[in-house]
């Protein structure tokens, strides 16, 4: 199993784009095999986590190439006040 955690800090007053830059990614990720939960979390102010559990890494990297996926990049390039901070650990 993998587990991910990725900080999303976005632009101030940018919450609404950010949530609607991401929902369709959400909902069609959780549809993907493999993957076992998706989820995100408000941890403060302009600052979001995604909490992501796979299957096997296989699965994380076919969710990497996935179109629902890298539409959701595109459309964050503007909103992020920074590149994600990205965290993949092994599940035990």
């Amino acid at each position: 199993m993998v587990l991910v955690y990725a900080i999303c800090k976005i632009k101030p007053g940018m919450d609404a784009e950010f949530k609607q830059a991401v929902s369709n990614m959400i909902t069609m990720t959780r549809a993907e095999e493999g993957n076992m939960t998706y989820d995100l979390g408000k941890e403060k102010e302009n600052t979001y986590v995604f909490v992501e559990r796979w299957l096997n890494e296989r699965a994380l990297e076919e969710h990497l190439k996935t179109r629902h996926f890298l539409e959701a990049g595109k459309r964050l390039e503007r909103i992020l006040q920074e590149p994600l901070d990205i965290h993949k650990v092994e599940g035990i």
